[in-house]
């Protein structure tokens, strides 16, 4: 009875044990993921700057085209 209950301690340590390290392998990817989408959407909002720099830069420039003046000397 007593090697039984041995026997029982050491399957209830092992599978808390095997659980600890799930749970733990479970949180550090969550972790990981959540960086990794933050990551994309920081690298979207940079682009959408860019393109927005770029769409205004080119309007900018046709502006001051129609209005006879060079784009790098609106003072022309």
């Amino acid at each position: 009875m007593v090697s039984f209950l041995i026997t029982m301690g050491e399957v209830v340590a092992v599978g808390a044990s095997i659980f600890g390290v799930l749970y733990l392998l479970i949180c550090g990817w969550v972790t990981f993921d959540d960086r990794r989408s933050e990551r994309g959407v920081v690298r979207d909002l940079h682009r959408a700057d860019t393109d927005l720099s770029t769409a205004l830069r080119s309007a900018k420039r046709q502006m001051n085209r129609a209005a006879g003046h060079s784009w790098r000397n609106p003072f022309e």
